[in-house]
């Protein structure tokens, strides 16, 4: 796929991947970056047609992975939400496979401006490709880096409506919705079958039939449930295919997401706690699957059998719109306010489990003094929130409950007076009277077990309300401009003012400047504004005036994803649960179990197992153990920048002073700021930065 030049000198080659990218925007209904924007990333892209699409497509949102394959199992792998795509022989124009439709594969090719879409045979990919043979070749997958961006409220102050979130959560799944309506509503006309035919036989019966006619009757009904049963095995396998679809793009929504959270949301929320609120998906999934399945189905079946009862007597027309009005009152009138209910239910229900893990995370702390009654205390009151948030849910839901009951009693009894009626007076068969018994009651019943699907449709929009909270969540906001590392990075900060809300600034006219490779030591006490000024250099905070310069480059022009790809900081502890080995390379196959070794050996670790699994508290190791495995995952990246930032304070001198001077070897690739308390240690640097602020670190 790489050709032997850039895109700059062929415009063709650059207009064919405009076309392609316009094309994948579309498909993954992404929205369409500024093509001003996009043509700039073009014309800056390397040779390498694969690699500079790569880089292309995730400055735009999209991520694209290589992947081996031959024309047929790239065909049989493509979907509309993750195409698969690669260069045509010539270079200069992409094809694109995007699923299937009627037993052929959706192809799209981009030669020039023109796309062209195609059905054709996974046998005929190859001879689009210009190649004679059907080997293995290079493809990209493609996929949304944030699936469910259009489900993300606009405005940060004016949360979306669950009902308007799920459609657009659902968006991308609206061709299998709409496959699923008629299916539910083939299954609504075949579920008719035995209404008419209890109609039929009655009618036989009574005008003296033989058997014959019954085997008939048996036979063709038998042959109608039997399909109806299919179709709603088939309805179930949709239904799970969404669900499946709706958990795996929320789960790499939020791995997209959730590294790049602005550091500020964090002040006044608990991370960890937020995420709680993913497992609403499977409130999503177990809701969404019954009311798709029995709720949709229920509605479908009562719709029709209602307009056939229609057809049998103007007066049965007539009980069938006071019918209709009479359900419309029920869902509608005696279910005003159910969602915000059921929606503050969910807030008490998380406020409680978010004390829980406050409780489970400060163990230390609770097991002292008044620390266990404090938590009971807590607890109960919470759950008492708890309880009154689900008693005003409930008395709405029992209101609809009741009414569906009383709606049962009276319709039934209306129904059997009417239908009688009508056939002492001529104008309906008997048969027709036990297909409408049969035809409401079922609709009714149907009615009664609905209040359960009510109850799933309210938990639905509590937990697509919840999962909002997430998505909602604000991003850092990120330049385009890639940041230029060759070598240890020179810094330079100029007039730089920094405050949190309206206590005093840390800094106010703050100025410094540090040259590649040198290794500096910048001492403050307590409140200083140490680990400020390290969220402001990796910019996860941003400054309220002044400067920031990484090789020249200012800090808010640069995309944070390349910066953060050559600076490593190390500030608090934190492991997450996995391995010695992948707490230190953080998953890069590129990093081998050698280095790792390596690195822990230069901080002082040395014959560590490194498939030990490690807790996020850093157990079993001690915890000065887990400071030195993050500052060998911090070495270990090599990076350009390291920011040290008090971590070593906390250890003993003799420990403290061992991983200083690993940490300052001469012929480290970095440049060090060593941000600290010890004055010892920061006369280990070959230059000290004095803070002057003494407010809140």
């Amino acid at each position: 796929m790489s050709t032997a030049s850039g895109f700059k000198e062929h415009p063709h080659r650059k207009q064919s991947t405009l076309t392609l990218l316009e094309f994948l925007f579309g498909l993954l209904e992404m929205h369409s970056q500024a093509q001003g924007l996009t043509e700039r990333l073009i014309e800056s892209a390397g040779a390498d047609s694969q690699a500079a699409l790569v880089a292309i497509g995730d400055h735009l949102g999209l991520n694209m992975e290589s992947v081996l394959l031959t024309p047929t199992a790239a065909a049989n792998a493509s979907a509309p939400q993750t195409p698969l795509l690669t260069s045509l022989s010539d270079g200069y124009g992409w094809i694109v496979l995007y699923g299937f439709r009627g037993g052929k594969v959706r192809v799209a090719l981009a030669q020039g401006e023109v796309i062209e879409e195609r059905l054709v045979k996974p046998a005929d990919i190859g001879k689009l490709l210009g190649r004679s043979d059907a080997g293995i070749s290079e493809w990209l997958l493609a996929q949304a880096q944030a699936p469910f961006e259009n489900a993300v409220s606009q405005d940060h102050h004016a949360h979306m409506p669950p009902f308007r979130r799920l459609l657009e959560l659902l968006r991308a799944d609206r061709h299998d919705l709409w496959l699923l309506l008629g299916l539910a509503l083939g299954s609504g006309l075949l579920a008719l079958a035995s209404p008419v035919a209890v109609q039929a036989l009655v009618n036989t019966v009574a005008m003296g039939g033989m058997g014959q006619p019954l085997i008939v009757l048996a036979t063709i009904l038998f042959f109608f449930l039997s399909f109806a049963g299919a179709v709603y095995v088939l309805e179930s396998y949709l239904v799970e295919i969404v669900q499946r679809r709706i958990f795996v793009r929320l789960a790499a929504d939020l791995a997209y997401r959730l590294p790049r959270v602005r550091s500020d949301t964090y002040d006044s929320q608990h991370g960890a706690e937020l995420v709680n609120r993913f497992f609403d998906v499977l409130t999503l999934q177990k809701a969404g699957s019954s009311l798709l399945l029995d709720g949709l189905s229920t509605v479908v079946q009562t719709c029709v059998g209602l307009i056939m009862l229609a057809f049998y007597h103007p007066f049965l027309l007539a009980f069938d719109v006071v019918l209709l009005l009479a359900i419309t009152a029920i869902v509608f009138l005696l279910g005003r306010g159910a969602v915000t209910t059921a929606i503050q239910e969910s807030i008490s229900k998380y406020a409680l489990v978010a004390w829980l893990e406050s409780v489970a995370g400060n163990i230390q702390t609770f097991k002292f003094g008044n620390g266990a009654a404090m938590a009971a205390n807590r607890t109960d009151q919470l759950a008492l929130d708890y309880l009154t948030a689900k008693r005003q849910h409930y008395r709405v839901l029992l209101g609809q409950v009741i009414g569906s009951v009383a709606l049962y009693a009276i319709a039934s009894t209306a129904l059997l007076a009417i239908g009688g009626y009508l056939v002492i007076d001529g104008h309906l068969t008997l048969g027709q009277l036990v297909a409408a018994e049969l035809i409401v009651s079922s609709a009714l019943l149907a009615l009664i077990k609905f209040g359960k699907h009510l109850e799933g449709f309210y938990d639905l929009m509590a937990g697509t309300d919840k999962i909002g909270h997430l998505l909602d969540l604000p991003l850092e906001a990120s330049a385009e401009v890639d940041a230029e590392f060759n070598g240890p990075a020179s810094l330079t900060i100029s007039n730089l003012k920094f405050g949190f809300n309206s206590q005093r600034p840390l800094f106010s006219g703050f100025s410094m400047h540090v040259q590649p490779g040198e290794k500096v030591a910048i001492l403050g006490g307590p409140g200083s504004g140490k680990t400020a000024l390290a969220s402001l250099l990796s910019g996860m905070r941003q400054a309220q005036a002044g400067q920031i310069q990484i090789n020249g480059q200012t800090l808010d022009d640069l995309r944070l994803s390349s910066l953060r790809q050559n600076i490593a900081v190390v500030s608090r502890l934190e492991i997450f649960h996995d391995s010695m080995l992948e707490n230190v390379r953080l998953g890069d196959a590129n990093v081998s179990a050698a280095d790792v070794e390596r690195a822990l050996v230069k901080v002082g670790l040395t014959g560590m197992d490194l498939d030990t699994v490690m807790s996020p508290g850093g157990s079993p190791l001690a915890n000065s153990q887990a400071i030195q495995v993050m500052l060998a995952r911090a070495i270990t990246s090599r990076p350009a920048l390291l920011i040290v930032d008090g971590i070593l304070d906390a250890l003993d001198a003799k420990l403290q002073q061992k991983l200083a001077l690993a940490l300052l070897t001469a012929d480290a690739p970095w440049t060090l700021l060593l941000l600290t308390g010890s004055t010892e240690t920061a006369a280990l640097c070959q230059r000290l930065i004095r803070l002057p602020g003494a407010a809140h670190d």
